[in-house]
């Protein structure tokens, strides 16, 4: 496994100094960037920062702006890795400019597009980056020879168009830079991890969990081979395909891929051990333990505070879970004092605009459900809906997911007809959008065939339930307890009024009350309802 030789391609298409003497000290110094890349990429940012400091200042002494350049341009990679991302922000647009300046069309390109991806990605500064597009595309275009540059702008494009909720533009741009990389036999790179990466994590929220799972898994093999397991590349993607293993409901492998993570790793893995933390606390949530579910979103919570350059999101990510964890355990005064002080802060990184913002309102909103309050619930989806209103809004995620919580909150208010409309709406677009297999497809339409089982129509909830329940048990483990759940629904439509089950009805009670049962205490109250039910239906 190799990277591609950044030195020689970068300072290719610019003359050297026209004195001796500085020509050889530039190459001198343009050694050392290469050392200071290799530290990087080897994970070992303070290192390389350290090497690039008298770099920076010998290159400004030589007034030779290619090598200031090619040196900011370094500074800025290493600082972004590093989370230090406003130091970074200004490094890339000193590399930019100066590239510009002095005709060196190379760093000018990478240095745009890896501006691009950090202010997108890192910074949350999405109306920024998106304007820079047609810089940086032009830049590209002016040396789309070099085929690892042309790959990478098509990355950080993908993951662009990914945070701007496009996700047509950035599966074609990620599939792009695949592609190019392998039809000029560079996909054997670090950077063709990276990318199988980005189309995982990015399938993972589109809801092809599957087509996540091996893109994750390639990249993960990828990445260990060529980086060992302590890189932090290796931390975030191992992590990332933990979180895509629990969205398909494949709970226990996930659950070992996360906390190996966190039991093996080093401090360079901060960003992975964050992200674990989030998705083995998510993983506690759905299975009611809610003292793990705390442990692990307030671990998530403190790495955040004590490294704030790493990513707001998370910390806000964190800072809306342990609001969920509160009102699940009956904290009310608690979990609405949460959320508001994460509202508040959301707003004003984000404004009211921004999907984050939209987010935040649906978890608070989720949390007032679960505390006995569908009608505020009410108020808090319409507010992260204000956003919801153009043609683009049933493939956008955040809205579908408001529209399918608003329909519960509805369904617990009795108002029976609106909620099947909105989980019928919400179930369409998820299929759209993601596709029939995708898990929040199967939990939409598990939602929708209870609400009809509660009308009793049972012909209707059936068909529903068992396309659940076959849908679960095909992808997730066999003590998922959303399985269970379908399957005890999927007993009592098929059954309807009759008096006595079929076989296969009581087969699938047996098969949930199994679950339940193993599960503990916090399922006791579906345990007692599958035993009742099978008690009442000739056992």
């Amino acid at each position: 496994l190799s990277r591609c030789a950044d030195v020689s391609a970068l300072t290719a298409d610019v003359a050297p100094p026209e004195d001796p003497r500085a020509a050889t000290r530039v190459q001198g110094l343009r050694e050392t960037l290469a050392r200071a890349k290799a530290q990087e990429d080897a994970g070992r940012y303070t290192a390389a920062l350290a090497t690039l400091e008298p770099v920076m200042k010998e290159a400004e002494t030589l007034a030779y702006p290619p090598l200031v350049a090619e040196t900011a341009l370094r500074q800025g990679s290493a600082q972004m890795e590093a989370g230090e991302f406003t130091a970074a922000d200004a490094s890339f647009d000193r590399a930019l400019w100066t590239a510009i300046a002095s005709d060196h069309d190379t760093v000018a390109a990478q240095s745009a597009s890896k501006r691009l991806f950090l202010r997108a990605v890192r910074m949350g500064r999405l109306d920024e980056a998106k304007a820079e597009i047609p810089l940086a595309q032009a830049l590209s275009d002016h040396v789309a020879a070099a085929i690892e540059l042309r790959a990478e702008f098509l990355n950080n494009l993908g993951t662009l168009y990914f945070v701007a909720a496009d996700l047509e533009h950035a599966d074609a741009a990620l599939r792009s830079a695949l592609a190019l990389r392998d039809a000029h036999g560079q996909h054997e790179t670090i950077d063709q991890a990276s990318t199988l990466a980005n189309l995982g994590y990015a399938a993972m929220i589109w809801g092809r969990e599957r087509e996540a799972t091996e893109h994750l898994t390639k990249a993960l093999a990828l990445a260990e081979r060529a980086l060992g397991t302590q890189h932090p590349m290796v931390c975030r993607i191992q992590s990332t395909l933990g979180g895509a293993l629990a969205k398909r409901g494949k709970v226990t492998q996930a659950r070992e891929l996360l906390q190996g993570l966190l039991d093996h790793h080093d401090s360079r893995c901060l960003e992975g051990s964050l992200s674990a933390d989030l998705n083995l606390g998510n993983i506690a949530f759905e299975l009611r333990d809610f003292n793990s579910a705390r442990r692990y979103f307030d671990g998530a919570r403190q790495i955040s505070a004590e490294h704030p350059d790493l990513t707001d999101i998370s910390l806000n990510q964190s800072l809306l879970r342990l609001g969920n964890v509160l009102a699940a355990t009956g904290d009310r005064d608690g979990a609405r004092a949460q959320f508001e002080r994460t509202l508040t802060r959301i707003e004003a990184q984000f404004g009211k605009d921004h999907p984050e913002f939209g987010n935040a309102e649906l978890f608070y909103g989720d949390a007032l459900v679960q505390l006995g309050q569908p009608e505020e619930a009410l108020a808090r989806f319409a507010r992260g809906a204000q956003r919801c209103t153009g043609a683009e809004a049933p493939s956008d995620l955040n809205c579908v997911d408001l529209e399918f919580s608003r329909a519960l909150a509805l369904e617990k208010l009795g108002r029976l007809d609106a909620a099947e409309a909105g989980l019928r709406a919400a179930l369409g677009n998820y299929e759209r959008s993601q596709g029939t297999e995708a898990m929040t497809s199967l939990l939409a339409a598990k939602a929708l065939g209870e609400l009809l089982l509660e009308r009793r129509r049972f012909d209707e909830a059936a068909g529903l339930l068992r396309r659940a329940e076959n849908g679960y048990a095909a992808i997730a483990d066999s003590d998922y307890p959303k399985l269970a759940e379908a399957r005890l629904a999927l007993a009592k439509a098929l059954t309807g009024d009759a008096a006595t089950a079929s076989d296969e009805a009581r087969g699938f009670a047996r098969q949930a009350l199994d679950v339940f049962t193993a599960r503990g205490e916090p399922f006791a109250v579906e345990a007692k309802d599958a035993a009742d039910w099978l008690a009442a239906h000739g056992g």
